[in-house]
């Protein structure tokens, strides 16, 4: 055993009755070395029983470890092997490591100092966990798996012994070949002649020669349970009987038999009662078997070496294996069938009040005592389930009757609340099974209970959702009939399971189901069930998600934040990092922190196992990164996600689609985008989920306005309204506004759109929205808020819409100076650059050369500049090397000045400013110019055109505000642009003011001629104009005061005199007025 524990693992083999329990319990005495025994038997074929009672013995070990080592719940079976990694982890962590122990090949390490003083001899130091009875466990139990996954993490300084009548599964192949066990078999345990002799010196009623000695020992082949039922045999008989020939099992119940009937009545009474206990005390020996001297006949059978194993210092005795079946096997010949009925149901009784439950369901299925299994069930439902062993919970229920699992509706319950994670349709049939013979039975506890766990399981499965029409219709007749409740307790479930139905299918009664809401969210916090708490505070964040209340989701979210610190339980945890992930996204606009909050969720879940929630946080990592623009890590979770999909979860599926749609369309694959959003939307409709239906016609509205099918998208758009109507929420009314305003403008229908646009955009500001809700394209939303900007509609939030949502300025639209661009240059009556809404201001040496040739690029139209261009304007004297040299300088320390590399763009050899981020009023101004005239030459055959033209002149005026870079007038790039931006603004004022004239409306036409005057002193024909336009109004003093402006500026600034079509206008007039 010393050589062995070099090595992790030792496995210790050979047949029963070969002393293997007796080997590794005296070595552990002997060796003084700390321990954990843990007997396997058939029970650890489920896991979760494994885990759970391996935790009980760990904190025996070591009580001042306080916290309790995990239970595997429901959430963690999508990650078993995480789990039990982090289990055994925790389990070899909490052991008391006391002394030192060196293992060939593992190295050398000193835990702790030693118990005992002195120098240590070989074996002794370390820890050593013992698994008995390993071959207990059936060979197709996942069982095997995490035992060998918790062999292969043993730290230094802790041992495994496995004890097992057979050789190690296949599970443990590679522990063997990576020489990382230990084998003790038959050849090691079986007993040597000497040995064989000190166990038959000890009965001293046997006088044996030598020779008979080594005849009996030649007899057992050293085999300890042969060896002393021989000598019990010859107490009686006398005589001997070769036993070579016979299998061990056959010969220890021949032998056993004959030993056995030679036993004194009182004695094997006594054996047999005790039998069916799986260890004896004193005190429950005297209890079962009514006699006194139950201690001393136990005490006596263990120095007898009578297959009775004592432990430790304990009086707990324990038959050997082989002798407690023996047993077994003849206590029906001792007693009647009622008399076994009943001492199994003493034994069961002891057994249930020292908590061995398990024991107890045997011997109360093996007596028929049916009615006292169901009891015990019942009683031990609650805490099973709690300890993740809802499948040993199921098989005590299935070993019942099936006649009585059909008319006892707690146990249908419990079958129903043992599937919900494995079966989740067969868990509703339970259920509802229940509900059924409960309500015959006037049951309200179980009626009410079997009502919540449908519903839950319901919301559960994610598949069919107008199942809870029945379940909510039926509790509301209820509350009309009773509104109260038989406990807080149930109070808060029912509750909590109702504002779940409604938040699913009817969330259009708002009023009804808030107060649902609410009363979930304040009943759970008085219990004690976190599970419980956590839906209701689930429920709650979706519920004012999806109304678009930023206040009380933040509460609710903050509450299950609260939680997590506070609660072992992983899915808290999962849970409360996914819905603040959906918060990011949803109210905060924040998908770069919805990311991060992602990606740490889904860290959390490869850590501890849990991956329940794998679905939902790729779901928001897809959100996150189309809100974003990452469509190849989007593509990434979409792919993650598809994994996940199940067909029996049709809820998955449509999210799925919807989200594909999404990106379909951000990819530009209208035709693919058509097909998924069908999909999406004809899941929607068959799973009933409210909203998600309104979610669906929405997405799918905008894919038809994209695909130009707008009488479709009106249809679409006709039903989510309907819905939305009736929930009351304004942010779905939001988000269905801006889709209506959308098809407007993309039907050209401009006055509605606008219409729309403005609904939209004060119920935003009202609210504090800056997001769309499960739906946005980047290029729309930047349309939308442009054509805000240009109405003039809540101009200061659809900026802060913009700066949220980081959006860029569509391409179709002349550059809108309210946008608010990262940069914005002033050229006209001034050079000033703005950056992020404040000017720039320079400390120190103010960068000369950077400015000069941000200027000259503008200057240039700021559009595909020739870099010789440029440097022809800056550099004109420098050679061609010197010149691209300092020009590729003058660019970075321009780069660096306005902020950012992509502001200005160098390809192919020529400079572009930015536009997407770099607004310039020059660029604005043309812009403005460009759309006027086309409007002015429209107006000539459609006077429709008129109102856009003005309004597109006057922005132009209000753009110029003076002269282009005045204080650089000397500038050579400065002069030609300054005039041809001066002709272009007095072209379109003639415009306008011709199109007055035209109408009568001289003294308007005056007002646009001053204006163009003040631009341009110098512009002769605004003169003629004006002077014209007096007349008309009878006004010819003004007009021969204009002539003599119009003289004055020429003779000052040119040094000539006016035209001669003006000498005419001016004389004709003067003319006039000399005859009157």
């Amino acid at each position: 055993m010393d050589s062995s524990r070099k090595k992790p693992v030792v496995w210790v083999s050979a047949a029963a009755g070969s002393g293997k329990t007796t080997l590794v319990s005296s070595y552990l005495d002997a060796r003084k070395l700390p321990h954990l025994w843990y007997r396997c038997d058939e029970g650890d074929a489920d896991i979760a029983t494994f885990f759970y009672y391996m935790g009980l013995a760990a904190k025996k070990v070591n009580p001042r470890k306080k916290k309790p080592m995990p239970l595997l719940t429901p959430e963690y079976l999508l990650g078993i092997p995480t789990f039990t990694k982090r289990y055994f982890e925790k389990l070899y962590g909490r052991v008391p490591l006391t002394l030192t122990l060196s293992r060939k090949g593992r190295g050398n390490k000193s835990v702790s100092p030693p118990l005992r003083g002195g120098d240590k001899g070989e074996g002794e130091g370390g820890f050593v966990i013992v698994l008995d009875n390993y071959q207990d466990v059936s060979s197709d139990s996942q069982f095997h798996e995490i035992i060998r996954n918790g062999l292969s993490i043993i730290p230094e300084g802790i041992n495994i012994v496995v004890i097992s009548r057979t050789e190690p599964p296949p599970h443990f192949a590679r522990l063997k070949a990576n020489n990382n066990m230990s084998f003790v078999g038959w050849d090691d345990i079986r007993f040597t002649p000497q040995e064989a002799k000190e166990i038959i010196r000890e009965q001293k009623t046997l006088k044996l020669k030598d020779m008979d000695i080594m005849k009996l020992y030649s007899e057992t082949d050293g085999w300890i349970a042969g060896l002393i039922l021989l000598l019990e045999r010859m107490k009686t008989t006398g005589g001997r009987h070769p036993i070579k020939k016979i299998p061990k099992d056959d010969v220890f119940n021949y032998f056993a038999n004959e030993v056995f009937q030679n036993i004194d009545k009182d004695t094997r009474k006594f054996l047999l009662i005790t039998a069916l206990l799986p260890s004896i005390t004193p005190f429950t020996a005297e209890r079962l078997t009514g006699m006194s001297n139950a201690g001393r006949i136990l005490s006596q059978l263990s120095k007898k070496h009578f297959f009775t194993d004592k432990s430790g210092h304990e009086d707990i005795y324990r038959y050997h294996a082989l002798f407690k079946e023996f047993l077994l096997s003849r206590i029906k010949d001792e007693f009647t069938p009622a008399q076994l009925a009943g001492k199994r149901q003493d034994a069961a009784l002891l057994l249930r009040e020292s908590g061995q439950t398990e024991d107890a369901v045997v011997l109360l299925r093996d007596a028929g005592d049916w009615d006292g299994l169901v009891q015990l069930i019942l009683d031990s439902a609650i805490s099973s389930i709690a300890q993740g062993r809802s499948r040993t919970l199921q098989e005590w229920i299935e070993s019942i009757p099936p006649e009585i699992i059909e008319k006892t509706p707690w146990l249908q319950y419990w079958i129903g609340v043992c599937r919900m994670p494995f079966d989740p349709a067969e868990s509703r049939m339970y259920f509802e099974r229940a509900f059924q013979l409960f309500q015959s039975q006037q049951d309200d506890i179980g009626t009410l209970l079997s009502w919540s766990g449908a519903v839950d399981v319901t919301i559960y499965e994610w598949n069919n959702f107008t199942i809870l029409d029945q379940w909510i219709d039926w509790l509301e007749n209820r509350m009309n009939i009773n509104p109260e409740f038989p406990s807080v307790e149930i109070e808060a479930r029912i509750t909590t399971s109702m504002a779940g139905s409604l938040l699913m299918r009817r969330p259009n009664k708002s009023e009804g189901i808030r107060r649902w809401i609410n009363r979930a969210v304040s009943l759970t916090r008085g219990i004690e069930d976190a599970n419980l708490r956590m839906q209701a505070l689930c429920y709650a964040c979706h519920y004012y998600g999806f109304w678009g209340d930023r206040v009380n989701n933040d509460i609710a979210m903050y509450d299950l934040k609260k939680m997590v610190p506070t609660i072992t339980a992983p899915a808290i945890t999962i849970m409360s990092r996914w819905l603040e992930a959906l918060t990011y996204n949803w109210s905060k606009a924040l998908p770069e922190l919805g990311l991060q909050t992602t990606l740490e969720g889904l860290k959390f879940s490869e850590e501890t196992g849990v991956h329940t929630g794998d679905h939902l946080f790729f779901a928001s990592g897809v959100y996150s990164c189309l809100l974003k623009g990452d469509m190849v890590l989007a593509d990434e979770f979409l792919k993650r996600m598809e994994t996940t999909l199940v067909s029996t979860r049709r809820h998955g599926i449509c999210q799925y689609n919807y989200l594909l749609t999404w990106y379909k369309l951000l990819a530009g694959d209208i035709s693919a985008a058509v097909i998924y959003s069908e999909k999406a939307l004809e899941l929607a409709l068959e799973t009933g989920m409210f909203f998600p239906i309104i979610l669906c016609h929405l997405e799918t509205a905008n894919v038809l306005i994209e695909n130009s099918k707008y009488d479709d998208a009106v249809n679409q758009l006709v039903r989510a309204n309907e819905a939305i109507l009736q929930t009351g929420s304004t942010l779905l009314e939001y988000s269905y506004l801006l889709t209506q305003a959308r098809l407007s403008f993309d039907k050209g229908e401009e006055s509605t759109g606008l219409e729309h646009l403005l609904k939209a955009i004060v119920i935003a500001r009202r609210h504090g929205y800056t997001y769309t809700f499960w739906w946005y394209q980047p290029a729309v939303m930047s349309n939308l808020c442009a054509k805000a900007l240009e109405a003039g509609i809540e101009v200061e939030y659809v900026r802060e819409i913009i700066k949220k949502r980081n959006l860029t300025p569509p391409e179709t639209i002349a550059q809108l100076e309210h946008w608010p661009y990262p940069v914005k240059i002033y050229t006209l009556g001034r050079f000033e650059i703005v950056k992020d809404d404040k000017p720039l201001l320079f400390s120190g040496k103010v960068q000369k050369k950077p400015l000069e040739m941000l200027k000259t690029l503008v200057s240039f139209g700021g559009e595909d500049v020739p870099e010789e261009q440029i440097i022809d304007s800056l550099w004109p004297d420098a050679d061609g090397d010197s010149a691209h040299k300092s020009f590729e300088i003058t660019l970075n320390r321009l780069r660096k000045l306005l902020g950012n590399e992509k502001y200005i763009v160098l390809n192919g050899g020529c400079l572009t400013l930015n536009n997407r981020y770099c607004w310039t009023d020059i660029k604005a101004f043309e812009g403005a110019i460009k759309e006027a005239e086309k409007r002015w030459d429209k107006s000539r055959s459609d006077d429709n055109e008129t109102v856009e033209a003005f309004r597109l002149t006057e922005k132009a005026m209000d753009l110029y505000r003076g002269s282009f870079m005045p204080l650089d007038a000397e500038q050579p790039w400065t002069p030609g642009t300054r005039e041809r931006l001066e002709n272009k603004l007095i072209r379109i004022i003639t415009m306008a003011g011709i199109y007055y004239e035209n109408r009568g409306h001289h003294d308007r036409a005056v007002e646009f001629y001053r204006k163009g005057i003040g631009i341009d002193k110098l512009a002769e024909e605004l003169y003629q104009r004006l002077m014209l336009c007096y007349q008309k109004l009878g006004q010819e003093a003004e007009a021969l005061k204009i002539y003599n402006r119009c003289r004055r500026a020429l003779l000052s600034d040119l040094g000539i005199t006016p035209s001669s079509r003006t000498e005419d206008i001016y004389n004709k007039m003067l003319k006039t007025q000399i005859r009157r």
